[in-house]
């Protein structure tokens, strides 16, 4: 299959196409920086153009970092790990991967969706969970972005009812 091969943006309709880009969806400054490289936007310009974006708030990485924690949490049911190593992907800096995780996630509630997953996974299973059928269903949920206490502690409160 072909590659599609990206129109240049000029630099009259540059800074027009980033910002209909940026208002599409919630958009992370690495993001804006590829597309624009993608389309043959070079320095000066891209970095006057993610100035602007970012003055005008239409890139915030804070916001994006909120936005996908939400999402990867809630929809997606990842983990705490898994959206931190997706945010580092995203070249999102610690400090506010750091702070947006720590207001929106809650530890009971993340606790309550693991336990729900786990006991999903257990319904698919006939018979009554063994070692290696336990252990298998621990490195699903840790490659979701579970840490292994947390997953302890959901096996432990399975187990108690």
């Amino acid at each position: 299959m072909e590659e599609k091969v990206l129109k240049p943006w000029t630099r009259e309709n540059a800074k027009d196409k980033a910002i209909r880009y940026c208002l599409y969806q919630e958009r992370c400054t690495q993001e804006v920086l590829v597309k624009l490289l993608s389309h043959k936007v070079y320095d000066p310009l891209r970095l006057e153009i993610i100035d602007f974006l970012l003055e005008e708030k239409y890139v915030d990485d804070e916001r994006y970092t909120n936005a996908i924690v939400r999402g990867k949490s809630n929809s997606l049911k990842w983990g705490e790990s898994k959206i931190r190593n997706y945010l580092t992907t995203k070249l999102i800096p610690k400090s506010i991967i750091d702070k947006v995780i720590k207001e929106v996630i809650d530890p009971d509630q993340n606790l309550d969706q693991l336990i729900s997953l786990i006991e999903k996974k257990l319904r698919s299973v006939k018979s009554k969970p063994d070692f290696a059928m336990k252990n298998k269903i621990t490195k699903a949920m840790m490659g979701k972005g579970y840490n292994f206490e947390t997953i302890k502690m959901a096996w432990s409160k399975i187990e108690k009812d």
